[in-house]
């Protein structure tokens, strides 16, 4: 159990991670929390299942590819995959875990905007709470994971 000082320490440390991220992103960001009645059954396990070393990803690009083409990538694989326009990403920090976006169609630039406010693994829910995309950084090369809604 941790104490009141670091608990104080705590919360002081994640406001000013929730500034810095509403900060960078303040062009498309909603606000931060829960996702809408709560983080579906199936979550959890989607997310689990990109840390487990025998899963395959889905699509991967070098880590040497340059930060714009990594963005448009980045971009295409959430659009193909139906998150994108409105959605959530995690934001990593316990107390708001979730931080709501909406992105102008054909808008660019975001990802860029995403990466360098959270830390990866960049984890993207679609509004409808449907389908989820994990992108993390390994030795070699950017990995993404797609999950569905059972």
């Amino acid at each position: 159990m941790d104490s009141k000082l670091q608990q104080k320490l705590r919360e002081r440390r994640e406001k000013a991670a929730l500034e810095a991220i509403a900060g960078k992103l303040s062009g498309f960001s909603l606000g931060f929390g829960s996702v809408p009645g709560g983080e579906p059954p199936w979550l959890r396990a989607a997310i689990d299942r990109f840390q487990d070393i025998r899963t395959d990803p889905d699509d991967v690009i070098s880590d040497e590819t340059a930060s714009g083409e990594l963005d448009a990538w980045i971009q295409e694989l959430l659009t193909r995959n139906g998150v994108a326009g409105h959605f959530y990403v995690k934001t990593h920090v316990a107390r708001e875990p979730w931080v709501e976006c909406r992105v102008a169609e054909g808008g660019g630039g975001w990802a860029a905007l995403v990466r360098e406010a959270i830390e990866d693994p960049w984890i993207f829910l679609a509004a409808d709470l449907s389908r989820l995309i994990v992108i993390c950084e390994t030795e070699y090369h950017f990995a993404a994971y797609a999950s569905r809604a059972d």
